[in-house]
């Protein structure tokens, strides 16, 4: 798998950029697996399943009206919302990726 260091990644939660006050940002990808060993195998056998992931930023607090603090605490404790993970603010390609999805704030 190939490394990507992020220099200048972009995140952004319910439409707000928050890339500038990014310190490190991390997305992991994960495949479940479902059993499918039947009588008279040797070994277990699994095939994959559904595919799950998940995003951590750690980010700079700011107060500035509509950035950090105005666009996360009011997430706490509330319904999924969107984001998205880029390891380049540039536009999205085959060798700079975006992965959006619907989250739930935690911790």
């Amino acid at each position: 798998m190939a490394t990507i260091v992020f220099t200048k990644g972009s995140v952004s939660i319910n439409g707000v950029d928050l890339s500038s006050g990014v310190i490190a940002a991390t997305v992991t990808v994960n495949a479940g697996n479902v059993e499918e060993t039947a009588m008279g195998d040797t070994y277990r056998q699994r095939k994959a399943n559904l595919l799950d992931w998940n995003g951590s930023v750690d980010l700079n607090q700011d107060y500035i009206t509509g950035f950090v603090d105005a666009t996360i605490f009011p997430l706490v404790g509330t319904t999924p919302f969107s984001c998205t993970f880029k390891a380049d603010t540039a536009a999205t390609t085959g060798s700079n990726p975006s992965y959006t999805g619907v989250a739930l704030l935690q911790d």
